[in-house]
């Protein structure tokens, strides 16, 4: 009998069982022939189910070829009009399972008319649902791949079709009774047919190795990989790396993968994702997996009325849209979209939010193109024209793939158009339908189509599942995960048909004896792959579970400690010197951060750096609608309004229960509504109510206590803003409240600042570590002056808080306001002139260090990096302070 290549070479036709094998065999036919250094032409290797379509295709049939995702729309209208899709929780899952039975039926040619075959109900229902299923496809002119083969032999015993001459089967490590069924029908008109059923190869001297779990198993793969790579030169041997399941595998192999085998890709100009990469998987990523097309989804599920607020947020950040757009516009569109509370809106929210926000016009034109296409979007349509609908909505949010950036991004792009054929195509099965049912087809066609973008970079390492082994060889292989659970495979079993008739059939997987058979073919194939065969497994699972190795390859060793690995050869380049300048006078006028800067300084120099100079800005947190911000701004603002009115101690304490109450409830419904504090568009009628009263609770609360103080005082300053500057640093302050005290016959003035968190210290004023240097820079520098109260007698933080409520106090005449309730510091200021000295030095110091550049970073740290733990850590330590 002939092989595969001399078949191929007499110009006959090589049928194999994949497109995989198809393309692996074209390749190394090619390759056999350039070392005759002749012209060929090129050979006839393809695929049974391409084989199979194509001869038919050329007969010009009159019947329409339905795709996975019309057969299943055929057999859900089907179960709907059967009644059976009303009476089922699943409705959906159930066309699933019935149109797998039907293809299991029809590829293995199952003889259905058995007496006594169907003894179940379910066979029975399946039986009913297949018959109207023909009769559907009759009565449409439909046909499915399945059904194909026996339409083919019809037209050739019409005339309509000529098989080919001579016909090998290649590859097949057994034929399924469809197979068989046309290789007989070809001999019987013709043909000569030649089976090659694949024998099982003899196995090499495998190496055996139990790792602690799946992260150290490819960390090891990775390593041999590298040496064997580094060793081949020029000529870089033919890999194969055997799973169990790409899907689940792709993840930790890219991750690991990345850092031992392309590490240049991780530095900055490395190409990231889109660097050229030596390993190729033998199925892609489902298409809704990828990023575009993940985003496109997210966009074309916008409705009117009614999206999740994380729906939108996706949309508005994602890189995959809006062209020029600002990305900062965006972000600041986003954060006001989280701010808004709830979990469901409108798109029309986007447009609102647009509008009301400082962005770009650019941007603002993109969201409201965007909200126009939503808005106009039909409610039902033929699926032809929901995808015109789709494209115009991705035109409109300027789509990425819309520019064909990459060869990847075109091979995309043409797949996505194809997908959009296939749908369209779906009108006669679908009829007119909604927008949720469109997106849900389409995503359906998304879910069932792979793309493995082609690369033109050179990708020695092929990635492959175990059913891939059987007629493979090449000159390493590794095999990983296996693991007793995924070899043997578990049993798979039909809710239709009884396991003997699926194991007469010839159906591989449906009882244990031939899920076993199977699996130790599959193993014999594994361990035979290739000259040097390496082969793995893990002790523990992802989660920590302990995984039993596979029994079929005899003992298996004990667990491989992973010796510590070399890192990347990959050296981080620092300069010798790299100082920080100093802050110009020109560049200290747009320093951000106000007197916060003095206090990251005293903290952290390099975040004062970062934030003051560079402008980081932490991610915004996503919360409650109702901010901290927000609820402390609120009662600043209640309060400034209530000592507008009252004004001095004399006038609180002339004040009744009844009356403060009244004033309270006023002047918080006056920030409100009159200033704008609360508006019901953005937090909602009742969180707002429910915010009102919270707050005026508190501020009546608040006022009794002041009510409680020891000395007599007068409010002579409310929210006032002042100027200073420190060592060259100009800082604009604004002082919350000033208050004249009145003891023992002398005016005292205090300082005071609104504290509305959980929890308030003085720790911070101490000068040796002024971490806290609001208070005492109002206090100490020439800010003071400019209020016209004469100098400053002490610096007080008013905690307005549910729990915790009180005074914390530093001055040079008392150590509380409150009987019985003293401060931390207080009258322990022995000398108050000296204090003040020593505060300003601190704060001198201080800016001083941040004008000339100090970040705190020695050139010994950058030599030995660490990581972003640091950081962290740091910004731990500054949060402790």
């Amino acid at each position: 009998m002939k092989s595969w290549f001399e078949c191929a070479l007499s110009g006959a036709t090589v049928i194999v069982p994949s497109e995989r094998m198809a393309r692996e065999l074209r390749i190394e036919y090619s390759r056999r022939r350039s070392l005759d250094n002749t012209i060929w032409a090129a050979p006839h290797i393809v695929a049974f189910r391409q084989w199979t379509l194509a001869r038919w295709a050329d007969c010009l049939p009159d019947l329409q070829l339905l795709h996975p995702a019309q057969e299943l729309a055929l057999h859900r209208y089907v179960l709907e009009a059967d009644g059976l899709g009303e009476r089922v929780v699943a409705p959906m899952n159930l066309a699933r399972q019935v149109r797998e039975a039907d293809r299991v039926a029809d590829n293995h040619r199952l003889v259905l008319d058995t007496p006594n075959i169907g003894s179940t109900d379910e066979y029975a229902v399946f039986m009913r649902l297949r018959g109207q299923v023909e009769e559907r496809l009759a009565e449409r002119r439909w046909i499915t791949a399945e059904r194909v083969v026996d339409d083919l032999i019809d037209r050739a015993d019409a005339g309509e079709w000529t098989p080919d001459a001579h016909i090998g089967f290649y590859g097949f490590v057994s034929l399924t009774g469809q197979q068989s069924y046309l290789a007989d029908a070809l001999r019987a008109r013709g043909s000569t047919v030649d089976v090659h059923l694949l024998d099982a190869p003899d196995a090499a001297d495998a190496t055996l190795r139990v790792l602690s779990d799946p992260d150290d198993e490819v960390r090891a793969l990775a390593d041999d990989l590298h040496a064997l790579l580094a060793a081949g030169g020029d000529t870089q041997p033919r890999v194969a790396v055997f799973v169990p399941d790409i899907q689940k595998w792709r993840g930790t192999l890219d991750r690991i993968f990345a850092a031992t085998l392309t590490p240049d890709s991780r530095l900055p100009g490395g190409g990231g994702e889109d660097a050229p990469r030596p390993w190729t998987y033998a199925r892609g990523l489902a298409m809704s997996d990828t990023a575009a097309i993940g985003a496109a989804m997210d966009l074309l599920k916008l409705s009117r009325r009614d999206n999740e607020a994380a729906h939108l947020s996706r949309v508005l950040l994602s890189t995959s849209f809006w062209g020029r757009a600002s990305a900062i516009d965006r972000a600041q569109l986003e954060y006001a979209l989280r701010s808004l509370g709830g979990r469901r809106h409108g798109v029309s929210v986007l447009r609102r939010l647009s509008q009301r926000l400082e962005i770009g016009e650019f941007t603002r034109k993109s969201i409201d193109a965007l909200c126009d296409t939503v808005e106009d979007t039909p409610a039902i349509a033929l699926p032809s024209a929901w995808c015109k609908v789709f494209d115009t909505r991705l035109a409109a949010a300027r789509w990425e793939l819309f520019r064909e950036a990459s060869s990847e991004d075109f091979q995309l792009l043409s797949a996505w158009r194809e997908i959009q054929r296939q749908m369209a195509a779906m009108d006669d099965q679908l009829g007119e339908i909604n927008q949720g049912r469109a997106w849900a087809w389409m995503n359906e066609l998304l879910v069932a189509r792979d793309f493995n973008p082609r690369s033109q970079a050179i990708e020695p390492i092929r990635i492959l599942e175990f059913e891939d082994a059987p007629g493979m060889r090449f000159d390493h292989a590794f095999v990983l995960g296996l693991t007793g659970d995924t070899l043997p495979r578990p049993v798979r079993q039909s809710p239709f048909f009884e396991p003997d008739l699926l194991a007469e059939a010839g159906v591989s997987d449906a009882t244990p004896d031939q899920c076993l058979e199977t699996a130790r073919s599959l193993a014999g194939w594994l361990a035979g792959s290739a000259a040097s065969v390496t082969l793995s497994t893990h002790a523990f699972g992802a989660r920590g579970a302990l995984q039993m190795p596979s029994p079929l390859f005899g003992p298996w060793p004990a667990t491989t400690q992973l010796g510590a690995r070399p890192r990347a050869a990959c050296a981080l380049v620092t300069p010798d010197d790299d100082p920080v300048p100093a802050v110009s006078v020109e560049e200290a006028e747009g320093v951000r951060g106000g007197v916060s800067i003095l206090a990251w300084q005293a903290q952290v120099p390099y975040v004062a750096f970062m934030r003051s100079r560079i402008g980081v800005k932490p991610m915004p947190e996503t919360g409650a609608p109702l901010t901290p911000a927000v609820q402390g701004t609120f009662i600043h603002r209640v309060l400034e309004r209530l000592w507008g009115h009252i004004n001095n101690s004399d006038a609180l304490l002339a004040m009744d229960a009844q009356n403060r109450r009244e004033l309270v409830a006023a002047q918080t419904y006056a920030a409100a509504e009159d200033d704008q504090m609360l508006p019901a568009a953005i937090y909602g009628r009742a969180l707002a109510a429910l915010e009102r009263r919270r707050v005026a609770d508190l501020c009546e609360r608040w006022l009794r206590l002041e009510s409680q103080r020891v000395y007599p005082f007068e409010v002579v300053a409310r929210e006032r803003e002042v100027q200073t500057v420190i060592a060259g640093l100009p800082l604009k302050l604004k002082i919350d409240r000033v208050d004249r005290v009145h003891v023992n016959g002398q005016d005292q003035i205090v300082l005071l600042d609104y504290k509305t968190g959980g929890y308030v210290s003085t720790a911070g004023w101490k000068a040796e570590k002024l971490t806290d240097p609001q208070l005492p820079l109002y206090a100490s520098s020439d800010a003071v002056e400019s209020l016209d109260v004469g100098g400053c007698d002490g610096i007080g933080l008013a905690h307005v808080a549910a729990h915790g409520t009180g005074f914390k106090l530093c001055s040079s005449f008392a150590d509380h306001f409150i009987a019985d309730r003293k401060g931390e510091i207080g009258h322990g200021v022995a000398d108050w002139d000296v204090q003040l000295e020593k505060w300003r030095e601190a704060l001198q110091s201080n800016a001083e260090a941040f004008m000339a550049g100090d970040v705190g970073v020695t050139h010994e740290m950058l030599r030995n990096p660490r990581g972003y733990e640091d950081i962290a850590r740091l910004m731990g330590q500054r949060e402790e302070a």
